[in-house]
């Protein structure tokens, strides 16, 4: 054994049991070198030195060192769990100073049994207010959305009945509201095209201006009229109800081409070339 090895063993732990000891004791026996260790396991060999020398403070943290015990006791075909087991009951003892704190100033089951109710108390309160701000705000949501127009349109296609709210003009009771919709500020004279819509029965209905600009999208009364005007391009139209629309087109009535029906649904396009004298709505 050369004088570095001689020098290394005499810094070695006296206690038998130790890991060092172990490690240093089987090391000899097979007649390796640390250097040989160090090139196998790939442990720096000062980090070897301190394992031999059970000088735990000198490394790094205890789950390093376990790691470095286990692949220094695989090479030299040693017990690894027991020499960790062994490490940690030397190196890791119990502190009884930090169990008899600890046992002395955590509160007791006395003193926190109280804990459980009150947290149960504040988590129902939460869920509470929470269900509550959560139901207030789904209802004003829900006051401020309109119907659909499919939904509309599927309850007009169900029934062909008249609200009993919608009378004529000339009939008894309230008159029929007069609703003018514009398309833009220009002067309605000026315009070249002027749609105009009379509701003879309520109808989901949706106007798109030229640049495909929502104009109108909501269900109108029995007895509306709707009127839009635009200087250039066409408006786009659905309607939910559209047997019970009367349309105009610059002052001519207007009947809705029977390829842009679905049942009582229509889609269809205007611009100011397609009115045309007609004797009412399309069916």
């Amino acid at each position: 054994m050369n004088e570095d090895e001689q020098q290394d063993t005499s810094t070695y732990a006296g206690d038998t049991a130790s890991p060092g000891h172990q490690l240093s004791t089987a090391r000899e026996a097979k007649g390796i070198s640390l250097e040989t260790v160090s090139e196998s396991t790939g442990i720096s060999r000062k980090v070897l030195e301190a394992l031999e020398a059970n000088e735990w403070d000198k490394l790094d943290a205890p789950v390093y060192v376990r790691g470095y015990l286990r692949k220094y006791a695989r090479m030299l075909g040693l017990d690894q769990e027991a020499l960790v087991s062994s490490y940690e009951a030397s190196a890791l003892p119990r502190d009884p100073e930090l169990h008899s704190y600890v046992s002395e100033h955590l509160p007791s089951n006395r003193n926190v049994r109280w804990l459980l109710p009150v947290t149960a108390l504040i988590i129902v309160v939460v869920l509470v207010l929470m269900g509550l701000w959560s139901w207030r705000h789904f209802h004003t949501s829900a006051r401020n959305v309109q119907a659909p127009a499919s939904a509309v349109s599927a309850m007009m296609a169900l029934t062909d009945a008249t609200p009993a709210h919608a009378t004529a003009s000339t009939g008894a009771g309230l008159a029929p509201p007069q609703v003018t919709v514009k398309q833009s500020t220009a002067s309605e004279t000026a315009a070249k095209l002027h749609l105009h819509m009379h509701l003879d029965q309520p109808s989901w209905v949706e106007v798109y201006g030229p640049d495909n600009k929502r104009l109108y999208y909501n269900l109108a009364a029995a007895g509306a009229n709707l009127d839009f005007h635009a200087d250039k391009g066409a408006f786009r139209v659905f309607l939910g109800n559209a047997d019970g629309v009367q349309i105009e087109v610059n002052g001519k009535k207007f009947q809705i081409p029977a390829s842009d029906f679905s049942g009582q649904k229509a889609r269809f396009e205007v611009d100011a070339d397609t009115g045309a004298p007609s004797a009412g709505t399309g069916t």
